[in-house]
C-alpha cells in the first residue's frame, strides 16, 4: 500500500489524523523495500476514454492467490473507476461464479440507486451497463448469454454490441486496477502463505491442508476485500491531463454523474435467472453443508476460541489442520 492510500486508510478506517510525511517516515522503517519498488519506473499505458458511468464495465479473474485456494474476481466501471464488485470464491473457471457476481451487482446497484435521480429520472428499475468487456474464456459463457438476453428484452438495449471480447492484457482498466491491487493488498497474503508452505505447514497436494486453509482464511479475506473496495471507491483519483476520465472519488463520479449510460431493466429478471441458471448455487458458500458442520464442530473445541481473527488465524489453522490429519477423514 502506497503512502497516499495508507494515509487515507488511516484517516478513513482508523479515524486517526496523521500527516503524509509521518506515514512516509514510518514506511521507511517498516517497509523500505516496498518504497524502493514503488519508485521504479511504471508502464506507460495507452490512452483510454469513456463518456460516462455504466458505458463499459470491465471484469476479469485474478489468480495470484488461486494456488492457495483463493481466486478473486473483480469488475470496474471504466469511466469512474468505481469497483462494481471485488469477490473471492473457490473458482474462476466455473461460469456460475462470474454470473452470480454480475447478478448480485445488479441487485446492489438497484439498492444504491433507489430513490436517487440520475439523468433527471427517478430510478425505480434495475440497471445494467451499456457494454460488458472481458477476455474470452469458458467462465464467461453464462454471463455473456444473460447480459445479451437482458439487452434483448430491455426497451433501449443493444444486444448486437453489448458485449466485447478481447485479450486480458488489453482489458486496460481492470488490468490497471490489478496492478495496484497487487502492491496494496495481495503481496502481504502471498508472503503469509508462502511462509507457511516454506515451513512445511501447508502442502498444495494435501486436500486436508487445503480445506483447513480455506476454512480459516476465506472469511478474513472476504472481510478485508469489503474494506478494500470501500476504501478504493472513496479514495480521490488524481487528474490525468491525457485522459477525459474524471478526478475525485470513484463513488461520486459513478453515482452523481448526469451522463449515465445504463440500460434500465426489470429488477425481477435477476431472480428469474437465478432460478433457471443458478439453482442450488450460492456464491457465499465454500463447503458442502455436511463438511461445514464437521469443521464447525471441530472449531468449537479450539483452545484459541471459536472466533477466528487475523490475530489468531495462524494458530487456528494449525489446530484445525492437526485435528483433520488426526481424524484421518476425507472431508473433501
Amino acid at each position: 500500500m502506497g503512502i497516499r492510500r495508507l494515509t487515507y486508510h488511516i484517516h478513513n478506517e482508523l479515524k486517526i489524523w496523521v500527516t503524509r510525511s509521518a506515514v512516509y517516515h514510518s514506511l521507511r522503517i517498516v517497509d523500505r523495500e516496498g518504497l524502493e519498488q514503488r519508485r521504479k519506473s511504471r508502464l506507460n499505458r495507452r490512452l483510454f476514454h469513456a463518456d460516462g458511468p455504466n458505458q463499459v464495465w470491465a471484469f476479469d479473474g485474478f489468480d495470484k492467490l488461486a494456488y492457495w485456494g483463493f481466486p478473486i474476481h473483480g469488475c470496474v466501471d471504466v469511466y469512474s473507476r468505481y469497483l462494481i464488485w471485488l469477490r473471492v470464491g473457490i473458482s474462476n473457471r466455473d461460469a456460475h461464479w462470474p454470473l452470480a457476481y454480475y447478478l448480485d451487482a445488479i441487485d446492489e446497484q438497484a439498492t444504491e440507486h433507489e430513490g436517487m435521480i440520475v439523468s433527471f429520472h427517478l430510478i425505480d428499475l434495475a440497471i445494467i451497463p451499456y457494454k460488458l468487456r472481458s477476455d474470452r474464456g469458458t467462465e464467461t459463457v453464462d454471463i455473456y448469454g444473460v447480459h445479451k438476453s437482458f439487452h434483448s428484452n430491455a426497451e433501449f438495449g443493444n444486444p448486437m454490441t453489448c458485449y466485447v471480447y478481447g485479450r486480458s492484457v488489453h482489458n486496460q482498466k481492470i488490468e490497471c486496477y490489478w496492478s495496484g491491487f497487487i502492491k496494496q493488498w495481495v503481496c502481504r497474503w502471498q508472503e503469509i502463505f508462502r511462509t507457511m508452505a516454506f515451513e512445511e505447514l501447508w502442502w498444495a497436494d494435501d486436500p486436508l491442508d487445503r480445506i483447513a486453509l480455506v476454512y480459516i482464511y476465506m472469511p478474513i479475506l472476504r472481510a478485508e476485500l469489503i474494506v478494500h473496495r470501500r476504501d478504493y471507491n472513496s479514495y480521490p483519483m488524481r487528474h490525468n491531463l491525457q485522459s477525459n476520465l474524471p478526478s475525485g472519488q470513484p463513488q461520486d463520479n459513478y453515482f452523481l454523474n448526469e451522463q449515465d449510460h445504463s440500460i434500465r431493466t426489470d429488477p425481477n429478471w435477476t431472480d428469474i435467472v437465478r432460478r433457471s441458471r443458478l439453482t442450488g448455487f450460492d456464491a457465499d458458500e465454500v463447503f458442502e453443508s455436511e463438511t461445514l458442520d464437521r469443521l464447525d464442530a471441530i472449531m468449537e473445541d479450539s483452545p484459541h476460541g471459536e472466533v477466528v481473527t487475523i490475530a489468531n488465524a495462524g494458530e487456528q489453522y494449525l489446530y484445525l489442520r492437526e485435528c483433520l490429519h488426526g481424524q484421518e477423514e476425507d472431508l473433501d
